[in-house]
């Protein structure tokens, strides 16, 4: 993995839970980051691969879940290995980026729109999926905006 720049135009960003994986994806100006979809994690790669091919992003976001430390532990591990093996399949470039209270951030901020624990259930990885893409938006219009790309390789029988 190589640290870089993210490039301009459509992203889409990815919170990789281990039963659920929120999408969001943001306008080319870079402008507004929403909430497109949940997929099922046990069988994610051809919805996101039909995700990537509808909305043609510059690049795919993919929430790094770093430990508080900034190290990674075993699901920083596992995300890799996702987000590696997604590089293998589409040709848009993936990257990872620190996602540590993504998801903490946005149960908190249903819950103050008034979502019960079962609203939130149904849409927080989406919406941690959409910070994930305001905090790279936000860095972007900064002009700091770096992330780790990711470098897969196909692997058989993909």
């Amino acid at each position: 993995m190589t640290v870089e720049a993210l490039p301009d135009g459509v992203k889409l960003a990815l919170d990789l839970g281990q039963r659920r994986i929120g999408v969001a994806a943001c306008d080319r100006l870079g402008a507004l980051a929403y909430p497109v979809t949940t997929v099922d994690a046990s069988q994610p790669w051809a919805h996101l691969e039909a995700l990537i091919e509808r909305f043609r992003p510059a690049a795919v976001i993919v929430g790094w879940p770093v430990g508080l430390d900034g190290r990674p532990g075993p699901a920083a591990q596992r995300v890799v290995g996702l987000a590696e093996r997604l590089a293998g399949l589409v040709e848009t470039p993936v990257y990872l980026v620190d996602e540590r209270w993504s998801t903490v951030e946005a149960s908190r901020r249903l819950r103050q729109a008034g979502r019960s624990a079962r609203q939130q259930r149904l849409i927080v990885d989406q919406q941690a999926a959409v910070g994930i893409l305001d905090t790279v938006l936000a860095a972007q219009r900064a002009g700091q905006a770096r992330a780790q790309r990711v470098i897969g390789q196909p692997t058989e029988g993909d």
